[in-house]
């Protein structure tokens, strides 16, 4: 029997796209395998399955591509334009007879580096934000930048309840800086200046990773070596394994970070941490229960007072006073409050008057 797969990843190997994308456009109902429509993305495959996208025949990709265009602006990153604006991809396809995509994405009107391939695995592992791998902006500006904009980006900012933040920059000039981020969002750099009404004039990607724009003028582009693809993933996979609190969840196609306390100390008696805030809790949870009037124990079978006859009770007694005392000073609490709102003249208290 034929080694099986699931089925993005299949059409991640075709070079229809990632791995995410492909799950939506699984979802969309535009595959068909053996001729039957397919919506589910875990289903499995094989080479001997007849796959269909948008009723197409396709199959793996006998050789993956990497190429690094330098995007001029005001060409869109996509596959396809209701509005028939010019396309990135379009620059690659009179030489390239393959289904290529692009890997992350470039503002319509930013200019810079951006990679196309048809290798799903590569474009899954640079994009996701657990890798963190660099990438260098140019930005001018109209008005001069504040220094302490850029130092509020450094260590963290929020616009409009988004959280935006860099890793470094450098000044250019008065007007331009230079600027490392390692998880870009959706018109980030644009957001964080508007944010101080300062206009921008330019966004220029100058560098992904090891990669650089260094001899590719705009709207060209080059096929990227042997080299630069194993450091751009042995770059991406290292920074993903280093990252503190990572796990991989059964059934989910995501990491997720699980934020750990900072003080967690382990006792020598103790088999596993737990953090110091609990151990609070649990103390002052025995206080509060003994200072109530009956008594806590964390223990029952060594609890001296179960042999003691009668202590139940005991603690049932003490139990039903709290709660008289406590609803006898909630009684006079509202009489006070009554004769209070009383000598203030307030009419809706006269019914009060009439029983």
């Amino acid at each position: 029997m034929p080694d099986q797969e699931r089925l993005q990843v299949y059409l991640a190997k075709c070079g229809i796209a990632s791995r995410r994308k492909c799950e939506e456009i699984i979802a969309q109902g535009r595959i068909s395998v053996n001729g039957k429509v397919v919506i589910k993305p875990g289903t499995k495959v094989s080479s001997e399955d007849t796959v269909y996208y948008d009723g197409k025949k396709i199959g793996k990709a006998k050789q993956n591509i990497y190429l690094a265009l330098h995007k001029p602006t005001k060409y869109l990153c996509s596959n396809a334009d209701p509005d028939d604006r010019p396309l990135a991809i379009n620059l690659l396809t009179p030489v390239f007879k393959q289904r290529l995509f692009n890997v992350g994405r470039l503002d319509y009107l930013t200019s810079g580096l951006i990679f196309f391939t048809n290798d799903g695995d590569f474009a899954k592992k640079i994009t996701h934000p657990s890798t963190h791998i660099e990438k260098e902006y140019e930005v001018i500006t109209k008005d001069e930048i504040p220094v302490d904009l850029m130092e509020e980006f450094k260590s963290g900012i929020y616009v409009q309840g988004e959280f935006f933040k860099m890793k470094d920059f450098e000044f250019k000039g008065p007007r331009c800086v230079h600027i490392i981020l390692e998880e870009g969002k959706n018109r980030e750099l644009r957001k964080v200046f508007l944010s101080r009404n300062i206009s921008v004039k330019k966004v220029h990607r100058l560098r992904i990773g090891c990669v650089t724009l260094k001899g590719i003028h705009s709207g060209h582009f080059r096929k990227l070596t042997e080299k630069e693809v194993s450091l751009l993933l042995k770059d991406a996979e290292s920074k993903a394994e280093d990252r503190p609190g990572l796990i991989r969840k059964k059934g989910t196609g995501h990491l997720k970070t699980l934020e750990r306390s900072k003080n967690l100390k382990l006792d020598n008696n103790q088999k596993s941490i737990t953090p110091d805030y609990r151990k609070n809790y649990s103390q002052d949870a025995k206080k509060s229960k003994v200072d109530n009037g009956y008594k806590f124990s964390s223990n029952k079978k060594n609890d001296s007072t179960n042999k003691i006859p009668g202590a139940k009770n005991t603690e049932r007694f003490n139990k039903n006073e709290n709660r008289e005392i406590k609803s006898r000073s909630n009684s006079d609490f509202r009489k006070n409050k009554y004769n209070q709102n009383k000598s203030r003249g307030q009419k809706k208290y006269n019914k009060f008057d009439n029983k």
